[in-house]
C-alpha cells in the first residue's frame, strides 16, 4: 500500500501507520499521473485524484467514515458510486482487495456522447502531447 498525502498534509501523520504495517509506504515524490498508473486501486475521500483515476478506468473508493451527511464526492452525488461510511465496510473492502476483487470498485464513466467522454478525450490528448514534448 502506497500512501500519498494531500499536498497540504504532514507526512508525519502517517508514521505510526507505516511502522505498524510492513506493506505500507509513503510516497509524495511521484506525479499524480504516475501514482495512478501504478495503482491497483485508488482510495481517497472526495479528491479530484479519484475522478482522474476513474477516467483512466482504475478502481476507486471514496472513504467517508463518520460522514453521515450528504457526500461531498461528486460521483456519489450523481449515483455512480457509494462511499464507505463505516469501519466494517472498510474491513470488507480490505478483504476484497486481498483477494484482488477490484472490478466492483470500477466506475463506468465511459458512455458515448457525454461530457465525461469529452473530458477523457481531452485528457488523453494532453497526456500524449506531454509525452512528445
Amino acid at each position: 500500500m502506497i500512501i500519498r498525502p494531500h499536498p497540504r498534509e504532514s507526512q508525519r501523520r502517517y508514521n505510526r501507520l507505516i511502522k505498524s504495517y510492513h506493506f505500507a509506504s509513503l510516497c509524495s515524490k511521484r506525479s499524480v499521473q504516475e501514482s495512478i498508473q501504478n495503482a491497483d486501486i485508488v482510495l481517497g475521500m472526495s479528491s479530484t485524484m479519484l475522478l482522474e483515476a476513474s477516467l483512466q478506468n482504475k478502481p476507486i473508493l471514496s472513504v467517508q467514515i463518520g460522514n453521515h451527511k450528504e457526500s461531498p464526492f461528486y460521483l456519489e452525488q450523481i449515483g455512480l458510486l457509494k462511499s464507505v461510511r463505516y469501519t466494517f465496510q472498510l474491513h470488507n473492502v480490505v478483504k476484497n482487495l486481498e483477494a484482488m476483487q477490484l472490478n466492483r470498485y470500477r466506475v463506468k464513466m465511459m458512455t458515448k456522447n457525454n461530457s465525461v467522454e469529452s473530458i477523457h478525450k481531452l485528457m488523453t490528448s494532453l497526456c500524449q502531447r506531454g509525452k512528445s514534448d
